[in-house]
């Protein structure tokens, strides 16, 4: 194996890595991909994200299949491009090992859209081009299941399909920032730390403000105080 082969399968393993090592980070990597300021990434950035998204169409996230978490890939058909009845304008049908930013603008939006849709847990509908199924008894750790999509925006699609249909009611919107996040507990509301400290804070203010009388409040006591004391009128 030459150099540059070894340093494109250390990218992919260190690209693939930061899609995460199980279920909920790969639902985190979604997340944030979806929320990300695209725009004020750096060239290393674009880099990195597009081989991730990459890797993401081709073998798809960590999901639980039986006993087994594993990727269910549902990869590009080689054979040839999706039948034009089947192909949306607006999606590309050339896989390529590092999308361009056009292409990743795009799925982001998409997942933007649709997890908008999800955290408020309505009905959500991903329109796919035809997708072959074929069981494989002897591919046991993707629970004999192989799929292939006419497009990689499909296989993108299935993909955050499976995913979200294991994170129902999991994926939420922050009660103080609105950032979408997965929640780890079922009462939380928040997405970090210090969304729940500003809101405990602010209510504490609130409640203890009202309490507490203002300056001009104090001085009016005290005008009042001097002036029924001038007229010889007594406290009871």
């Amino acid at each position: 194996m030459d150099n540059e082969m070894a340093g494109v399968l250390d990218e992919l393993a260190k690209a693939a890595e930061r899609l995460g090592r199980n279920p909920d980070e790969c639902m985190r990597w979604v997340l944030k991909f979806a929320q990300a300021d695209l725009p004020k990434y750096s060239e290393g950035q674009w880099a990195d994200l597009a081989t991730e998204v990459a890797i993401f169409i081709g073998r798809g996230p960590l999901v639980s299949v039986g006993r087994n978490i594993t990727h269910l890939g549902a990869a590009f058909d080689w054979s040839g491009p999706p039948p034009k009845s089947a192909r949306l304008k607006e999606e590309w049908v050339t896989y390529a090992p590092h999308p361009s930013r056009q292409q990743v603008l795009a799925l982001q939006k998409h997942t933007k859209e649709a997890l908008d849709i999800f955290a408020q847990r309505k009905e959500l509908k991903f329109v796919l081009g035809p997708l072959h199924m074929t069981l494989e008894p002897w591919r046991v750790s993707r629970g004999g299941l192989s799929l292939k999509s006419h497009t990689p925006v499909d296989a993108f699609k299935f993909h955050l399909a499976l995913l979200f249909s294991h994170y129902y009611g999991r994926v939420r919107s922050c009660g103080e920032c609105s950032t979408l996040f997965l929640a780890d507990r079922r009462n939380q509301l928040y997405c970090a730390t210090r969304c729940l400290t500003r809101v405990t804070q602010r209510r504490w203010r609130e409640r203890h403000m009202k309490k507490k009388p203002s300056k001009t409040t104090k001085r009016s006591l005290r005008q009042a105080g001097a002036k029924g004391a001038r007229h010889g009128t007594k406290r009871r």
